[in-house]
């Protein structure tokens, strides 16, 4: 199934917004979509209470959110690697007839700046 899925990441230093076309399906109560931006091959889950992201390409980047939980971003860099802990305050996800909504508030670890995140994903017509 087709979907639109708009991502809004809002910091301190400002905001960028990703719109792009996924594939995947959305049952009501799990998400799995696959999409493409910037050269990289990207799968976004919404599952078991939490989001999580997976990068694939020149740099691959995993990312989990579960709010009131500290999980791991992991980055990978051609030979590099490395992790650092992500403080999720607050996750709401919410599932609709054509989709769903997720808003996350989390920091890079204890004491780091707040980001806002804004996913919405909807079934495209076809």
């Amino acid at each position: 199934m087709k979907y639109g899925l708009e991502i809004k990441q809002k910091t301190e230093e400002g905001e960028s917004i990703v719109a792009v076309d996924a594939e995947g399906l959305i049952d009501g109560e799990a998400a799995s979509l696959y999409y493409t931006f910037d050269d990289a091959e990207y799968k976004l889950e919404v599952a078991d209470g939490g989001v999580t992201q997976t990068r694939t390409g020149d740099v691959n980047l995993f990312m989990r959110f579960e709010e009131g939980r500290s999980t791991l971003c992991r980055i990978e860099d051609g030979g590099r690697s490395g992790a650092f802990a992500l403080l999720t305050k607050r996750l709401n996800i919410e599932f609709l007839n054509s989709g769903f909504e997720a808003e996350c508030v989390y920091s890079d670890g204890e004491g780091g700046a707040d980001t806002s995140l804004y996913i919405k994903a909807y079934r495209l017509e076809e």
